[in-house]
């Protein structure tokens, strides 16, 4: 083929398919005849490079490597140059190329026909089914021609045409060996008028595929000539005339595409399978243990496939002797791997052999390549045990140096130079030498075809080694075959040929972090340095994207590429950071200006907390082994960027929290800032690299909530997960909003929750919520901290919750609203919230206001306030639960109650403030996992803790634990679940698990 050709083509199907011995012959380079790969350095073997192979380019190659003084390859053996390069310091034989060679296929010919390995148990079946004396198959015509049809309604997808054949067949077996011969007759006329009508069917949709097919090949290309084309015009003619030309056409057709038909679907395989093993199972008969090799084969199944009838069915039974015929059964040419996939181990070239030779002469070749050597001194041995049957003297010719080549050859017409060399060779021969020769010779000559047999036999062993290990003598002993180079997880195609890797993708192991929250990941920096999400650059954004261009790959939040308005691509590794400035010039400049319509910069910036991402463990069970977290990275304590400060120093964010566009005054203030970070920085990417190497965390693991562990079924013993990073908006949005880990909280097979707190969480909480729990101060506020601190934190809300230790009670806990922290805030001024708790006055209800912290009187007042583990539930359930709840209802009620346009709004709120006042919390009453006499109950009868009330939000009795707040139904967390949805029952989870972790750390 032409490489400067022009090929343009589509690609609509590709399937495996054996090759034939003459397709192996076509596709080879050179023919392997001797079993030595490597020829000694200069001084070593004399002859082996002065003979002729017929390849001008091998010999010229290993004599050059033999005036170097190196091992070279030998011609015409295992790792010929031919075959292409292995090593990159070689020109290939056949292409001319060295490090580029894709390699070159070689052959073996072999003396004898060999079975081939991966259709032996397919033989086995088909040897089953034929007999050995009239070399036909065990069924008589009719059943044959019937089975054809069978095959041929399957082919065609006739499938209720086939159920009314097989009905009418079973009928007329039964009705013709239990009526009298009358109504037989009538019954069997019957059964023939329905098949002809089935055969008619047949022929009708045959003919119609035939024209579709004409039709489509005279629209792909009017001038081209098809193998196909005049078939499908005899189809046509076939209507009118039915000759035995156009029966032949159509069989032809048909058999052309079985490969294709029985493999459209996997009804159609099931179906197909299902025939075959009915037909072989009705041919096959008991017969007796038969040991035949493949030569002693190859004549019997000629034999069977030269007659139609049997030839016909076999194509059905065996798609692939369509295109081969019985030689696919057969191995006479072995295919040699290119010299690339069979390089020598590297211990060779260490001892400065170039991976050839070892010392001592001793050669060190790739396993395939000694099963291949081991081939080819099998296929001598078989050689010269056929020579020796075929001599009618083999010991008088031993004793006449010139008829060695005939011996030994196998050709009486060998060229006079090839019988002096071997009359030279005998005349080296050491007498001991001799004696040996010619006791070999004479065991051959008196065994026989034994040897004939026995080296067969090796030979087919060493066939099936290679193919498969587990086949071989000693499976254990055995270097890995084809089959297990190309299976199984660590085989080639799952490996290379597959593309199993993707791009914007990481993969790690998978470590738990309780303080988490469930639909969080925790991401290693430097993972979040090599992916990249692509942004588009607006007025609101630009200033933040140039500064990730200027910081580049190797700082973080930084960027890995830009993409201009006109589609260009830079890659910022390669960019110096002036270069980089630059760039983010001209991303401000085009902000400022507005962009072209449907194009603007695009910045490929680093992975940074909040971006959406998809995360999977495999194996993939279920559709909750694929879930939407949100990333929160891990970043050493030197590597902190804040990024609200960093849009207050530019300009961007104004004392009220709102946020200013792009203006020229401002993207003149910014281009002198950078220029003076222009001037201050030095060093180049290389240094930024290591500086950001330096700060990057010691560990690299992904880190998930307890909560997740039911869904992935992670037990974190070394478990893996892969990360994917959506690339576009709309992805992004199907994460946030169907596969966001939080609304994944049913198994959607029977609606079970899946999604709860674990193991260590249970034993706190049954600990916390007992009886005999009892805090003072520092420890009531410190536990009320670490479970609303998220909820109230400015992680993810725009409220901060502050707490002095040195203050009292009702004193020490502070709401504060952060404008910073939210970017879509449009309140005006900081508002402070501080809880209404009044111990004076006995208040116990939770705060006026939604964002308040519901405080308890403590439930001992003398001689010290003390409250109960229960109080510290209760000040989460009323604080948090609570707070969704009037949320919901807030939104739920306003859309309800929303007034016509002609009424008033007052009316509208007056009615939003009715709902409010009438809810007082959520009732629960629910069964605990721990039983009640856990405490004393077995002497006082006493077993309430095992039942668990919740009134107005307020736990009243019952213990905490995997009842309430695990994956089970009933429990607290269920009901949170249906009343207030996934978010809140998410919020509970993670304010639960901090409580519990904290009150862990307090014991």
């Amino acid at each position: 083929m032409d490489p400067n050709s022009l090929v343009s083509s589509n690609v609509k199907s590709a399937r495996l398919e054996f090759l034939g011995d003459d397709e192996i012959r076509k596709l080879s380079c050179c023919r392997v005849v001797t079993a030595a790969a490597f020829s000694a350095p200069a001084g070593g073997a004399a002859g082996s490079s002065s003979r002729k192979w017929g390849a001008d380019a091998a010999a010229a190659a290993a004599a050059a490597a033999a005036a170097a003084g190196l091992a070279a390859a030998v011609p015409g053996g295992l790792h010929d140059s031919r075959m292409g390069v292995f090593d990159g310091r070689e020109t290939c034989g056949t292409c001319g190329a060295s490090g580029s060679c894709p390699g070159h296929l070689g052959h073996i010919e072999l003396e004898l026909p060999a079975l081939q390995p991966i259709l032996m148990p397919s033989l086995v079946k088909l040897l089953k089914g034929v007999c050995f004396e009239c070399r036909r198959l065990r069924l008589s015509r009719q059943q044959k021609s019937l089975e054809v049809k069978r095959f041929q309604l399957l082919q065609l997808l006739l499938l209720q045409e086939l159920r009314l054949m097989d009905t009418v067949v079973t009928r007329n077996s039964s009705s013709s060996s239990s009526s009298s011969k009358a109504a037989g007759n009538e019954e069997a006329l019957k059964s023939r008028k329905e098949i002809l009508q089935i055969f008619a069917a047949v022929e009708a949709e045959l003919n119609a595929r035939m024209q579709q097919q004409q039709q489509q090949e005279e629209q792909q290309d009017k001038e081209q000539q098809d193998v196909n084309k005049p078939a499908a015009a005899a189809a046509a003619a076939a209507d009118k005339e039915d000759t035995g030309v156009a029966a032949a056409v159509k069989e032809t057709f048909m058999l052309q595409h079985i490969a294709e038909d029985f493999s459209s679907s996997a009804l159609q395989v099931a179906a197909w399978r299902s025939c075959r093993s009915r037909v072989l199972q009705q041919a096959a008969a008991a017969i007796g243990s038969v040991e035949l090799q493949g030569f002693q084969l190859y004549p019997l199944l000629q034999s069977l496939f030269s007659h139609d009838e049997d030839r016909l069915l076999l194509a059905y039974l065996f798609p692939m002797t369509v295109r081969l015929g019985p030689s696919v059964f057969f191995q006479q040419v072995v295919a040699v791997a290119a010299n690339r996939f069979r390089p020598p181990p590297a211990a060779a070239a260490a001892k400065g052999f170039g991976g050839r030779e070892a010392a001592a002469g001793r050669q060190l070749l790739h396993p395939r390549t000694q099963q291949l050597q081991d081939i080819l001194k099998l296929n001598e041995k078989l050689k010269f045990a056929l020579n020796v049957l075929r001599h009618p003297d083999p010991l008088g010719a031993l004793k006449d140096p010139s008829q060695w080549a005939a011996l030994f050859m196998g050709a009486p017409e060998q060229q006079q130079q090839q019988q002096q060399q071997q009359q030279q060779q005998q005349l080296r021969l050491a007498p001991e030498q001799q004696q040996l020769l010619q006791e070999f010779v004479e065991q051959h000559a008196v065994g026989g075809a034994k040897w004939l047999s026995t080296y067969a036999l090796q030979l087919q062993l060493k066939l099936n080694e290679m193919t498969d290990s587990t086949k071989a003598e000693k499976p254990q002993a055995a270097p890995p075959g084809v089959r297990q180079w190309m299976e199984k997880k660590a085989g080639a195609i799952r490996q290379r040929m597959q593309g199993k890797r993707v791009n914007y993708a990481a993969r790690t192991v998978l470590a738990p972090d309780g303080l988490l929250a469930p639909n969080e990941v925790s991401v290693p920096l430097d993972f979040a340095m090599k992916l990249s999400v692509p942004e588009a650059a607006t007025s609101f954004n630009a200033f933040a994207l140039s500064q990730m261009v200027i910081n580049g790959p190797f700082k973080h939040p930084g960027a890995l590429a830009l993409e201009d308005d006109q589609g260009n691509f830079y890659n910022l590794e390669f960019m110096s950071a002036a270069a980089r400035a630059g760039k983010a010039a001209k991303l401000l400049s085009a902000a400022a200006a507005g962009a072209a319509e449907g194009r603007s910069f695009r910045v490929y910036r680093h992975l940074r907390d909040g971006d959406l991402v998809l995360m999977n463990r495999q194996p993939s069970l279920h559709r909750l082994s694929l879930m939407g977290h949100f990333v929160k990275i891990n970043k050493p304590f030197n590597s902190e960027f804040n990024f609200n400060s960093f849009l207050e120093k530019a300009g961007l964010k104004r004392k009220d929290g709102s946020y200013r566009q792009v203006t020229r005054a401002l993207l003149d203030k910014r281009q002198q800032q950078q220029q003076q970070q222009q001037q201050q920085q030095q060093g180049e990417p290389a240094a930024a690299a290591a500086a950001a190497k330096s700060d990057q965390a010691p560990e690299r693991v992904f880190r998930i909530n307890f909560v997740n562990c039911s869904s992935y079924n992670a037990d974190f013993d070394g478990d893996e997960m892969n990360l994917h990073v959506p690339q576009d908006p709309v992805s992004r949005s199907e994460g946030r909003l169907i596969l966001n880990a939080d609304s994944q909280f049913t198994v959607p097979k029977n609606g079970d929750l899946v999604r709860g707190l674990i193991q260590d969480y249970c034993l706190a909480g049954v600990l916390l919520t007992s009886r005999d729990s009892f805090f003072d101060l520092q420890q009531f506020s410190t536990l009320v901290y670490a479970g609303l601190e998220r909820y109230l934190g400015c992680h993810d809300t725009c409220v901060r919750i502050t707490l002095d230790r040195s203050k009292e009670l009702e004193e020490a806990f502070s709401v504060d609203l952060d404008l910073n922290c939210n970017l879509n805030s449009n309140l005006n001024k900081k508002s402070k919230i501080i809880s209404n708790f009044n111990p004076k006055n006995g208040k116990n209800g939770p705060s006026s206001t939604p964002e308040g912290i519901a405080l308890l009187t403590p439930a001992v007042l003398w001689p010290r306030r003390l409250w109960t583990g229960k109080q510290v539930i209760t000040t989460i359930l009323k604080t948090l639960v609570d707070g969704f709840a009037r949320t919901r209802l807030r939104h739920v009620t306003a859309a309800a109650a929303a007034p016509p346009r002609t009424s008033s709004s007052s009316s509208s709120s007056k009615r939003l403030e009715e709902a409010l006042k009438g809810y007082k919390g959520i009732n629960l009453e629910a069964k605990a996992k721990t039983p009640g006499d856990a405490w004393g109950g077995v002497e006082d009868g006493d077993t309430e803790e095992s039942t668990v009330v919740i009134k107005e939000s307020e736990l009243l009795q019952g213990v905490f634990d995997k009842n309430q707040f695990g994956s089970s139904s009933g429990g607290l967390l269920h009901c949170v679940y249906l009343l207030l949805g996934s978010t809140a029952a998410s919020a509970l989870l993670q304010s639960l698990g901090a409580l519990f972790s904290c009150f862990l750390k307090l014991q």
